[in-house]
């Protein structure tokens, strides 16, 4: 870090103190003092912990004067301003959605100015979801019941794909590293729960087909010659079976409001059902490569290959929705 870069570093993080000096002091609106906090302690624990371009001795100072005064605003706030009550959210919980909100927004957009500034996916799933719990008491004086879903669905996102690669940078201490990371092999994945599976499948159907790591090598016909296709992960369906796992989740909560026996049950059939219908799809796609070549196979893979998934998908979800409503009577759940 040069000289001038550590001066603008020290005079930021003076002037930001205090500001929350001033405002802390002058007697404003508590929730609107409470939120200041709140925003400027969220983006401390950035520049702390995801940021070694910042001093840390500076940004740690911010850090602890910031929670220190979120601390003491804490203890004044008014709950009584609420906008609008939930049938779902403890009405105490609701009262933080704007300024989870906010500091959501804020922690993306500066994570990915300091990264490479283009929006990730990670990126784009915690900006819907600051979105919806910054405008959660409007929007739900209307679409209640869709406000509740959204949140847990990119909740429920969030934690299955943004929360694992954050971890896995910050032990790795590669934050803002935009190559992909993850804490487990990726081929190692693909070829003991996709690759495998698949070729007992067409081998035990009469096909040739073999899997080495990412790879599935089968017989292409119109051609004449043994070809192997490379299974990316973005390609591999892994994407659609977590989203549908997020999806199953919020609505299950949202129709059960309770986590018990029965909800693991659905969930884990949710999840076995969505592997078979990807099995499946990779073995249509790959038939095709088989009988008309690798041109088909890229056009079934780009065009059919989601229609196929998503079709054994909805036919599961008409199922359960069924036989939740029946099990939601038979224990009195409205």
């Amino acid at each position: 870090m040069t000289s001038d870069t550590f001066l603008i570093s020290v005079i930021i993080t003076f002037s930001v103190l205090f500001i929350l000096y001033y405002l802390n002091t002058s007697g404003i609106n508590s929730n609107f003092l409470f939120g200041i906090n709140f925003i400027i302690f969220s983006e401390s624990i950035i520049l702390t912990f995801f940021f070694d371009k910042y001093p840390f001795f500076l940004s740690l100072t911010l850090l602890l004067s910031s929670g220190y005064l979120l601390y003491k605003s804490y203890n004044n706030l008014n709950y009584d301003l609420v906008i609008s009550k939930s049938d779902f959210f403890e009405e105490k919980m609701v009262f933080f959605f704007p300024y989870i909100g906010i500091s959501l927004f804020f922690s993306v957009v500066s994570y990915e100015y300091f990264s490479d500034r283009k929006l990730s996916d990670d990126g784009l799933i915690v900006l819907v979801l600051a979105f919806a719990l910054f405008f959660y008491s409007i929007l739900s004086k209307n679409y209640n019941a869709e406000i509740n879903f959204i949140i847990l669905f990119f909740f429920s996102l969030f934690a299955i794909f943004t929360l694992p690669k954050t971890i896995y940078k910050i032990v790795t201490n590669s934050v803002g590293d935009t190559v992909s990371v993850s804490f487990f092999d990726e081929d190692y994945v693909l070829q003991t729960f996709l690759g495998q599976p698949l070729v007992f499948l067409l081998s035990a159907l009469g096909y040739t087909v073999l899997s080495k790591g990412s790879l599935i090598y089968f017989q292409d016909l119109n051609s004449n010659t043994f070809t192997a296709v490379h299974i990316a992960e973005s390609c591999s369906g892994l994407t659609s079976i977590q989203i549908f796992t997020s999806a199953l989740i919020s609505y299950l909560i949202i129709e059960r409001k309770r986590l018990d026996l029965f909800f693991i049950n659905v969930l884990l059939v949710g999840l076995f059902v969505s592997y078979l219908a990807n099995i499946f799809r990779m073995a249509i796609i790959i038939l095709s490569g088989h009988y008309y070549g690798m041109e088909i196979l890229q056009i079934v893979h780009e065009t059919a290959g989601w229609f196929i998934f998503t079709f054994w998908i909805f036919l599961f979800w008409v199922a359960i929705n069924k036989f939740i409503n029946a099990n939601n009577l038979d224990v009195g759940i409205k």
